[in-house]
């Protein structure tokens, strides 16, 4: 994520010197261990999300189990231009480790005061099927391709066959 678009290179250094941390709005400095369950976290003044509606960025991703949603409104006095806010989600959306960089992002722009309120809302992907399920799936899928590989490599010695069949009765006359 390019932080310099958020605050500035001045900002960042500041925050850096300050020692600021880096996600103990949530739990603590990582790496840390994600919650074994569904888990809700929250900055900025939550109270004002349900009052509008809208919403400046929205980020759907997976990670570590997870199926994750970051949804957010900038203050009304933020300096973030829009294609600030679109390259911000398209960072979060790539990156491999999305809700670290969203946990970092959100607080640098609720320390920046940036930030209105975000709300960063994962559940946990449950299993839907038993292992034994699973493999048994899987083998009669393998099973369904190569019977179809085969039937198509004896179709189209039929057609060569054929073919040849035509080119000799050709040749014959």
């Amino acid at each position: 994520m390019r932080i310099y678009k958020l605050a500035g290179p001045v900002a960042v250094a500041v925050i850096a010197a300050l020692g600021a941390p880096r996600a103990h709005a949530q739990f603590g400095a990582f790496p840390a261990t994600l919650p074994q369950g569904d888990f809700t976290w929250n900055w900025g003044h939550i109270e004002r999300k349900g009052k509008s509606g809208l919403t400046d960025f929205s980020v759907d991703a997976a990670e570590a189990g997870f199926r994750c949603n970051l949804q957010g409104k900038l203050s009304p006095g933020s300096r973030m231009t829009e294609p600030d806010m679109r390259q911000l989600e398209s960072d979060l959306r790539t990156n491999l480790y999305f809700i670290e960089a969203s946990v970092n992002a959100m607080n640098t722009l609720d320390y920046q005061r940036d930030l209105d309120w975000a709300t960063l809302d994962c559940d946990k992907i449950k299993a839907t099927e038993d292992p034994e399920k699973t493999a048994a799936s899987l083998q009669k899928a393998k099973d369904k391709a190569v019977k179809k590989l085969i039937e198509r490599r004896e179709k189209r010695e039929r057609e060569e066959a054929k073919a040849r069949e035509q080119e000799g009765a050709q040749a014959d006359e």
